[in-house]
């Protein structure tokens, strides 16, 4: 199941990361069930209920909210896919670069989520944004997960962290320029199918 919208040449075409309007209040029940395209999706302040399941079968999304924590109006079972959910996310801490894209948070950079179209990619060791540096310390829970096109991942000896299966339905090769694994990566980081 794909997610698809009217562009200004009224065709119709694929949408992998929508930002829900300021407008909107009310996410229903599985309102976006079973759109394993859409990578990620920015949830406004003005949400103030969200229904049971609403990205159920999502495989592939990362979830972003301006609110700074969850509201009280949302279903306790509206994320019961367990997408990551990075919370306080405007465009001040918010940046992509390369296909990849990052959040800052507690001076540091977290890689969320790769949504380019490139086999091969490098991970800098720092991201700048809004004129300030910030070193690249983690990769969040399924960051790199089912980028099927990916062939290598290259990571500097910054990311000190490596969440839930970060690289997992995928094979690929793995480069560290760290000499050894860091203890704070999960020990579920990589898919089997990974080197």
């Amino acid at each position: 199941k794909h997610f698809y919208m009217l562009n200004s040449n009224n065709e119709y075409e694929e949408v992998t990361s929508i930002e829900i309007p300021d407008t909107v209040t009310i996410i229903g029940k599985y309102q976006f069930y079973g759109f394993d395209n859409v990578t990620s999706i920015t949830i406004p302040n003005s949400v103030t209920l969200i229904g049971g399941d609403a990205f159920y079968n999502c495989s592939s999304l990362t979830i972003y909210c301006k609110a700074t924590s969850e509201p009280n109006g949302w279903n306790s079972n509206w994320n019961n896919f367990n997408r990551p959910v990075y919370y306080g996310i405007t465009k001040d801490n918010k940046v992509e670069k390369d296909g990849v894209i990052y959040v800052i948070k507690n001076n540091e950079a977290i890689v969320t989520r790769y949504a380019g179209n490139g086999t091969n990619i490098t991970i800098p060791s720092t991201i700048e944004l809004n004129g300030k540096t910030y070193s690249v310390t983690k990769i969040g829970n399924y960051a790199f997960s089912s980028c099927t096109l990916l062939t290598s991942i290259t990571l500097p000896s910054s990311v000190t962290y490596i969440g839930y299966e970060a690289v997992s339905g995928t094979s690929l090769t793995i480069y560290c320029e760290a000499s050894s694994q860091p203890s704070e990566w999960n020990s579920n980081l990589i898919d089997s199918n990974c080197k």
